[in-house]
């Protein structure tokens, strides 16, 4: 199994990373758990199948497209594959179609059925063989190129996602609203409309991956981390872990995690 993953040094860019994937036949049957990264992703087979990705089988030469998700899904390959991905700023998408993103939480459909255009202008650089950095560089500028909508509402929930990644999502949405100029109703509103979840949910979640992504890139104990990241006590951290991952830590800890270490690596 191979995993490479080239992240955008601006977080601001449309396109915040592109991935590789490639499973050979000594790694399959090949199953995990995919924790939320609180991205929208777009992916594609160039090579197999994905057989189960949430409860969606994925075919070769499909562009597909993963909303926010708010639990960890599961993900099986039972054949070789070879799987190239981007994931978007948590805006990019809202700007790029104009859907409604909260329609597509915790979904896996064909990027098509929401916009033809977006599908029709990456499928080409999808299966052309860049690979690595200058494939990252050559999706930022095919979506820079598209028409982008922006608003206020916009430009208020890129700075609101921007002073959340700064307080590692230790903050509250008070902390939003004393930043933002909009009533609490209406930045919940906007919030689900241009990322999918709310902000309290979006918080928690973000909170939640900094702290794993922490765990699987520096030698720290859990514990640590667990006060580090302001959990109340551990009985608070096991709730959350529950509600992000869909079973207990011990559960999640007793299995080998090895691809989930590389995928979640600062």
């Amino acid at each position: 199994m191979i995993y490479n993953a080239y992240r955008a040094k601006d977080d601001y860019n449309l396109v915040e990373e592109y991935f590789e994937l490639n499973l050979n036949e000594a790694i399959v049957p090949f199953s995990t758990k995919i924790i939320p990264i609180a991205l929208p992703l777009i992916t594609l087979v160039r090579k197999g199948r994905i057989d189960k990705v949430g409860e969606t089988a994925i075919k070769h030469n499909t562009l597909s497209l993963s909303g926010q998700y708010s639990q960890a899904y599961n993900f099986e390959v039972n054949t070789a594959s070879k799987i190239v991905g981007i994931a978007l700023h948590p805006t990019a998408l809202y700007k790029l179609t104009g859907q409604n993103m909260h329609s597509l939480t915790n979904k896996h459909i064909a990027l098509k059925t929401i916009s033809k255009q977006l599908a029709t202008s990456l499928l080409p650089l999808f299966q052309h063989n860049l690979n690595k950095k200058p494939a990252l560089e050559a999706f930022q500028i095919a979506l820079k190129e598209l028409p982008i909508t922006t608003t206020k509402h916009t430009k208020n929930i890129d700075y609101a996602i921007k002073y959340i990644r700064k307080k590692e999502g230790l903050l509250t949405v008070t902390d939003l609203l004393n930043i933002i100029p909009v009533s609490q109703k209406t930045l919940e509103i906007k919030f689900k409309e241009i990322i999918g979840m709310t902000p309290g949910k979006y918080i928690k979640l973000y909170r939640f991956l900094k702290l794993m992504r922490k765990y699987a890139s520096k030698p720290i104990k859990f514990k640590d981390l667990i006060f580090m990241y302001d959990y109340y006590d551990e009985s608070h951290f096991y709730k959350e872990f529950k509600l992000f991952m869909k079973e207990s830590p011990k559960e999640y800890f007793k299995r080998d995690n090895s691809f989930l270490k590389e995928y979640l690596k600062e």
